[in-house]
């Protein structure tokens, strides 16, 4: 299994450091990884957790990645776009002759989640529509060069409910704008997967709604066990957002434990929702063949 996105499936792996193997599947660092969730993101639930077999997965995303740089600036010029992490990281190291790793084309999966960081990068951007439309065009280009590098198994993530982040109260009045930006990314990336099955018969694809089952949580946090601690969906408390010690740690000047946050700062979500994301995942991949 191959990700690529940005920090909601980032785990901090080294390209120089130790392969997957069936006794550490994640291959480095140590589990849970480096994350932005506080705790285990989807990544390492999904591989560690919730699989019905042995999956060895490499994470190539980058925290703040773009689909690519030169439509939208990530906010730091080291930040690996999704096309960085395909054609500097993917393709370089994981094909041909010379692979760190062999892999089947029938039987790897490349797992993608991108779209949060353009919607928030064109925001401010006066045809913002106009420069997302470019983003998910290049999004559709990076997917065809994996293709051609082998890849037949997609799954792609929907851009979950960004518009009621902390960023998005922030900039008071956008929260409408955001959501706009949202539903047009989610759209595209549709359109990308029907385009990508009628181009190739041989090409399996399968998109998880995450919107959709956040959304849930939003309105019922117990839909899921894992979210059921949520209490506070509108802000976040400063004096968490670096991380806790523990999953429930109550810092003095916070009105509650970080676990009964939904959002761990800005843009971040805290690890229950994650938690919840890979279980659905892992139980819709078992029932669904694909969804287009």
């Amino acid at each position: 299994m191959f990700i690529l996105g940005d920090s909601y499936s980032s785990t901090g792996y080294d390209i120089a450091g130790p392969l997957p193997s069936d006794d550490n599947p994640l291959g480095n660092p140590p589990y849970p990884g480096l994350t932005a969730v506080n705790g285990p993101t989807w990544t390492s639930y999904f591989v560690v957790n919730y699989n019905a077999s042995v999956i060895k997965a490499i994470d190539v995303a980058s925290g703040g990645a773009v689909v690519d740089g030169d439509i939208i600036p990530p906010f730091s010029p080291t930040i690996l776009s999704l096309r960085n992490q395909t054609e500097d990281y993917f393709i370089p190291h994981f094909t041909g002759s010379h692979r760190k790793m062999d892999w089947d084309p029938n039987t790897t999966l490349f797992a993608i989640w991108i779209g949060i960081n353009d919607v928030i990068g064109t925001l401010h951007h006066p045809s913002g529509a106009k420069v997302l439309m470019n983003a998910l065009a290049a999004y559709a280009g990076v997917v065809g060069e994996l293709y051609t590098a082998g890849a037949r198994n997609f799954l792609f993530f929907t851009v979950p409910p960004v518009d009621k982040s902390p960023l998005a109260e922030y900039y008071a009045g956008s929260e409408s704008k955001i959501n706009s930006l949202k539903h047009y990314a989610n759209d595209g990336i549709l359109s990308l997967a029907r385009h990508l099955v009628a181009l190739h018969s041989d090409a399996w694809i399968h998109i998880f709604d995450v919107h959709a089952l956040w959304e849930k949580v939003f309105q019922d946090p117990c839909t899921f066990p894992e979210t059921c601690k949520l209490k506070i969906f509108d802000g976040f408390c400063p004096l968490y957002e670096k991380g806790t010690s523990s999953p429930d740690e109550w810092k003095d000047g916070c009105k509650a434990p970080v676990d009964e946050f939904l959002w761990l700062d800005w843009l971040h979500p805290t690890t229950g929702i994650m938690n919840a994301t890979a279980r659905m995942l892992s139980e819709e991949l078992r029932e669904c063949p694909a969804t287009v």
